[in-house]
Order: C-alpha cells, then sequence, then structure tokens
C-alpha cells in the first residue's frame, strides 16, 4: 500500500492555488524572527614590557570601569637572563580585599583560565619577582563584558536590510 504525501498547494484554478502559496507564506513569515540579537565579543586587556618594574616587578596594571569576567590570560616572555625561576603573580583588588595567585615558573608561553568577576574599580596588578630575571614581557586577557553595559539596539529584520543597503551604497 503506497501513501501519497499530503498536498500543500491547494485549490482547483491558478487563483486558488496561488492563494493557498500565499496563505503558507504568510504562516512561515508569521514564524520566523522578527529581531537580529548580535554577541559582543570579549575584550583584549594586553601590555608589552621590555622588562618588568625594577622596584616591584609589575608587568601590566589595569582598573576595570564596569563589571564584567576575565576569562582566558596568556603571558609570553622573550627572555630569561639567569637560571632561576620566576614567580608571577596575579591579583586583583576590590572594594573589599583582594585574591592572588602566585605562578612559579620557567615557561616561555604561559596559559591561565581565571574565570574571575570583576566589577567597577577593581584592579588587576601582574608582577613578576624577581624583576631582573626576565626581558621582554607580553601580557594579556579577555574580558567578558558584564552584559548590562552593552549597547543594545533592536533591530526589525527589514530595517537591517535598509541598514545593510546604505552600507553596501556608501552612504
Amino acid at each position: 500500500m503506497r501513501i501519497e504525501p499530503r498536498k500543500r498547494v491547494r485549490g482547483e484554478s491558478i487563483n486558488d492555488k496561488i492563494d493557498s502559496i500565499d496563505r503558507h507564506l504568510d504562516n512561515l513569515y508569521k514564524r520566523a524572527g522578527k529581531y537580529v540579537v548580535g554577541a559582543l565579543p570579549p575584550v583584549p586587556v594586553f601590555d608589552y614590557v621590555t622588562a618588568p618594574e625594577l622596584e616591584t616587578g609589575v608587568v601590566l596594571r589595569r582598573l576595570f570601569p564596569g563589571p564584567g569576567m576575565i576569562s582566558k590570560g596568556a603571558m609570553f616572555i622573550e627572555e630569561y637572563l639567569d637560571k632561576g625561576e620566576a614567580t608571577i603573580t596575579v591579583e586583583v583588588f576590590g572594594p573589599l580585599g583582594g585574591s592572588n595567585v602566585k605562578l612559579p615558573t620557567r615557561q616561555q608561553m604561559i596559559t591561565v583560565t581565571p574565570n574571575l568577576p570583576v566589577d567597577a574599580g577593581f584592579r588587576l596588578v601582574v608582577s613578576i619577582d624577581p624583576p631582573g630575571l626576565v626581558k621582554g614581557v607580553w601580557t594579556s586577557f579577555l574580558l567578558e563584558v558584564g552584559w548590562r553595559q552593552c549597547k543594545t539596539e533592536k533591530f526589525l529584520l527589514e530595517e537591517l536590510a535598509k541598514l545593510q543597503e546604505q552600507n553596501d551604497e556608501g552612504v
């Protein structure tokens, strides 16, 4: 026994069939999303120093203006000047105190995933001890900005298409 597929286009005349197709298109349009959602990529927080500060060993200082999360970090040390081991200290200070992590290492490339929440006024300080042990330090972190601080705009799909056309025309 063979089952015939259900006919989606109904009607006897061409006009009835076109009306049927129009109804199907209207139903599809109603189900389609009417807004576009954009994603905000993490913001890189980075720096390079030829050498750590002699007194403190600091290689990076940053102040955060709003809430977010430090999701990933990396450090690249171009050159170790001696055979010793360096201790990298990552400190975050907030209004109620702070925390720190010490990483003893001799590696050239170090990556971390702290997933550390920060808020307005929090300070990030990265230092190396002993300061005279290394030369050429690259430091970077990814800051995921809190969604409440993001600028949001809603566009209907039609408005977005118009903006795209204007952009394509160079207006």
